[in-house]
């Protein structure tokens, strides 16, 4: 994994970030105005004395010391002007270094990056369970995630990691596009749980939009496996009293019930679970979506025998406009660690 230290700011905009007034900015325009005002007041000082002074050559110590006192100003204003011009260079030999150095950071991530995408490593399930909760099965060696395919590693690289020229600070930066869609898989799941386990079925609703926005997550980061790259199948929603009006991502069948919609988002989320945790400052993140993934997966195994029922022989277009067959039904989402047999179809 990689380990670069956070500059603990907000991340810059990934594509065309607007112009910042930083304190570099201030101190540079600061340094560039006092330059030329001190330069242009000692040459205009000295000027105005060679030409209203009636000034004699004398080499004497007496005619040098007067020299000294008549042009004192014009010396010391030229003088603290090629200060202020050696304090600039030397501000921009440090820009330069630092700027330099971010490149070679870049450089050194980017081909950490693209060997652990072309190693094809799993990730063992223990490393992204964010706590194990009171008889939570230990899992074995064999539970894993798989590793997913990249259509593009730069590109991923690049939509999770600010790349140098864009960076406001010295250290990482995540993306801010990335983190806000993040934030929006992980407050939906929190709200489709609250209701799941109130018998509100507006869950159903929540779940279609944590889709949405982990599909959405998923393109992003350019990411696909031996499921996703199926989802070809459209489920138009009609407009429902109850629901209103929605739209559902492809899949890989038509008329696709919550059940194995279930399947698929756990499939999603594992795959981008396996993309994030390469990165040490998204370590989190990427828990939180594998625990996400896991728990949507046991929608249907935590519901009670007729809710199974209802949520493997009716597709969602059904239930979105006649939702009376979920209406008060409560599905507790605790669940325990994978088991191998799960773990194997993450690909």
């Amino acid at each position: 994994m990689t380990k670069l230290k956070s500059v603990g700011g907000p991340a810059a905009d990934m594509n065309n970030p607007k112009p910042q007034f930083n304190m570099r900015t201030i101190l540079e325009t600061f340094l560039v105005i006092c330059f030329f005002t001190l330069l242009a007041s000692g040459l205009v000082s000295f000027a105005v004395i060679c030409v209203h002074e009636h000034l004699q050559p004398d080499v004497s110590s007496e005619g040098f010391n007067t020299a000294l006192k008549i042009f004192d100003f014009p010396a010391k204003a030229i003088g603290v002007a090629l200060v202020v011009a050696a304090t600039r260079v030397a501000l921009m030999s440090f820009e330069a270094a630092t700027l330099q150095n971010r490149f070679s950071q870049w450089s050194i991530l980017q081909n950490d990056f693209i060997t652990y995408v072309n190693s094809e490593k799993e990730i063992p399930v223990t490393a992204l369970i964010l706590d194990f909760k009171l008889g939570m099965r230990v899992p074995d060696k064999t539970d894993v995630v798989k590793p997913c395919k990249y259509l593009s590693p730069t590109t991923t690289l690049r939509r999770i990691h600010v790349a140098p020229g864009r960076s406001r600070g010295p250290g990482v930066e995540i993306v801010r596009l990335l983190r806000d869609q993040i934030d929006d898989v992980t407050s939906t799941y929190e709200k489709l749980r609250r209701q799941l386990e109130a018998g509100d079925w507006k869950w159903l609703p929540s779940l279609i939009d944590l889709s949405n926005h982990t599909r959405h997550l998923r393109t992003f980061l350019l990411l696909e496996n031996a499921t996703t790259i199926k989802f070809d199948k459209r489920n138009p929603l009609e407009k429902s009293q109850y629901f209103g009006e929605n739209r559902m991502p492809p899949f890989d069948v038509c008329d696709i019930s919550v059940a194995r919609i279930t399947t698929c988002l756990r499939s999603e989320l594992l795959c981008i679970a396996h993309a994030l945790v390469f990165f040490d400052l998204l370590q989190r993140q990427a828990k939180q979506l594998f625990d996400i993934g896991i728990s949507v997966a046991l929608i249907w195994s935590n519901a009670n025998d007729d809710m199974k029922l209802v949520l493997e022989n009716n597709s969602i277009v059904t239930l979105w406009i006649n939702p009376f067959p979920i209406q008060h039904a409560s599905i507790k989402m605790d669940h325990c660690c994978p088991v191998n047999s799960e773990a194997a179809d993450y690909k």
